[in-house]
């Protein structure tokens, strides 16, 4: 029950409590991923106001990019990434992580992790940040 809780408050303060617009035209390294799958593991200390997780996301590409583009918020800090199980480098930019693409074929399950963390932004109702 606690974690349902606690999922369901970080989903809405990550959701609500932010001035990120969602949403638009994909690039087109965005557009050649197919997800089939996400698998998300965070841990949320609430007197710290931090969080870090592990995210596995099972995609396809739908045609050959030079890069893998996920997003995730500048804010949070990048502690590894991997495609099936081979840790690669990254670069963080514009609200996203981009891998290079180490050759992955077209229309196959593939599995990225990305591990992260940092300090959570979150807004009262009334606008106050804390």
């Amino acid at each position: 029950m606690i974690r349902i809780v606690t999922v369901n408050l970080v989903s809405a303060c990550l959701l609500f409590g932010l001035d990120i617009e969602s949403g638009g035209s994909l690039s087109r390294e965005q557009a050649a991923i197919d997800v089939k799958h996400y698998r998300v593991d965070i841990r949320v200390d609430p007197y710290k106001k931090t969080i870090i997780g592990k995210v596995d996301i099972v995609f396809q590409l739908l045609e050959r990019t030079d890069q893998l583009a996920f997003d995730l918020l500048n804010r949070y800090s990048v502690s590894g990434t991997s495609v099936n199980n081979t840790h690669l480098s990254f670069k963080k930019e514009n609200n996203q992580i981009k891998i290079a693409n180490p050759g992955l074929p077209t229309f196959k399950n593939h599995l990225v992790t990305i591990k992260y963390g940092g300090h959570l932004l979150l807004k009262t109702p009334h606008g106050t940040v804390v």
